[in-house]
């Protein structure tokens, strides 16, 4: 939790200005003054007439002021940034803290909100390649369909139902541009909580190129398309440039993640068992899944997870959830305070067992899975 002298600030200094803050910067800003952003990479630059400055500048300013930081990096960075700050005298969550922390706590302690910063949905199970450490597990699903646009709105009025507001809400598959009926749920979305959901994004491998009318609603409701590079893997390059170039000349966003780092899972032969071959030691989950921390929340049947691919892997046939990994979106009462603070609390893991039953078997993202596997291999369709 966050010390008590983060209540009520109405200034903090962000640190990151990477692809995680694409998420959720706009709010912090809109929601706190922003006296400057540290970002050593882009240092000497500014971002919206905020100044970017280097940590080692705003050192002793950031000390002699008292002034709170909320990192907006993946957990990964984040780790080696925490250790930096602690080095330099900082205390973690009195001083600075990650900005899913942030969000979650300091949101519901100063105006009872249930904010998320990202929330994933599979629209269809369709996909256009065959990976075959793919972390959602597409390869081994047995039974395959595209999400109706009736299910994909259920889905998310459920959710908004229940929480106030949504920084990223983030379209997957398998391959989303497969289902015809995406560019529905994308107009419903920018038309009905264009005030409750910060950002629109879409999750593709672009093999598929949208129709006509998806590209308008894209460009209208200002869409991001985050782009997953296999083209040097999967040899469709030509594909591949085809659809930058389409989205460059309709002023679409994207973003391409070139330098992709898969990790091994351990599906579907589980080859991990994080308490111990057989041992009750249930405290190695707690920790595993504590390293992990995934940005990986996810809505799809009407539940609510805090780690999106415990339902892909039950979709796929390779696990079965515990009821307690997951909530049934339709069973709170939005008007109950006990309620919303179960769902804010279970957004950032805070589950009463300690784990959700998935890591016990998972490889997961964290530092403690080595396991480094290449990006793109393609597995023979049955």
């Amino acid at each position: 939790m966050l010390s008590n002298d983060w209540k009520g600030i109405d200034e903090i200094v962000l640190y990151g200005l990477g692809l995680v803050s694409e998420r959720c910067i706009h709010k912090l800003i809109e929601d706190f003054k922003v006296p400057f952003i540290i970002d050593q990479n882009k240092k000497g630059t500014a971002y919206q007439g905020i100044p970017v400055l280097s940590y080692e500048n705003v050192a002793s300013l950031i000390k002699r002021e008292n002034k709170k930081i909320v990192v907006i990096t993946s957990q990964k960075v984040y780790v080696g940034i925490k250790k930096t700050l602690l080095k330099d005298g900082m205390v973690e969550f009195r001083d600075f803290c990650w900005v899913e922390q942030f969000v979650i706590d300091w949101y519901w302690e100063n105006r009872k909100q249930v904010n998320i910063i990202q929330v994933n949905t599979a629209v269809t199970t369709f996909c256009t390649l065959n990976c075959e450490k793919c972390n959602v597990f597409m390869p081994y699903y047995k039974e395959r369909k595209h999400y109706s646009y009736e299910e994909m709105k259920s889905d998310m009025d459920l959710l908004l139902k229940n929480i106030d507001y949504v920084f990223l809400y983030m379209f997957l598959g398998g391959e989303p541009f497969l289902n015809s009926q995406l560019y529905k749920i994308i107009e419903y979305a920018g038309e009905t909580y264009s005030d409750r959901i910060g950002k629109l994004s879409i999750t593709t491998n672009a093999m598929v190129m949208p129709d006509e009318n998806t590209l308008q609603i894209l460009s209208k409701y200002n869409v991001r398309i985050v782009i997953s590079d296999y083209s040097l893997v999967t040899g469709y390059q030509d594909r591949f440039c085809k659809f930058l170039k389409t989205m460059k000349e309709r002023k679409i966003p994207y973003t391409v993640n070139e330098n992709l780092e898969w990790k091994d899972f351990g599906f579907p032969k589980r080859t991990f068992d994080w308490a111990g071959r057989g041992t009750a030691n249930l405290e190695n989950i707690r920790l595993h899944m504590a390293k992990c921390s995934p940005l990986f929340h996810g809505v799809n049947d009407g539940r609510f997870y805090y780690c999106h691919i415990s339902w892909s892997a039950q979709k796929a046939g390779l696990f079965q959830n515990m009821e307690d990994d997951y909530i049934e979106l339709g069973q709170l009462d939005p008007e109950n305070m006990e309620d919303r603070r179960k769902l804010s609390r279970f957004s950032k893991g805070n589950i009463e067992k300690g784990y959700l039953e998935l890591c016990r078997y998972c490889g997961g993202c964290g530092e403690d899975n080595q396991c480094y596997v290449p990006v793109g291999v393609q597995m023979e369709k049955d």
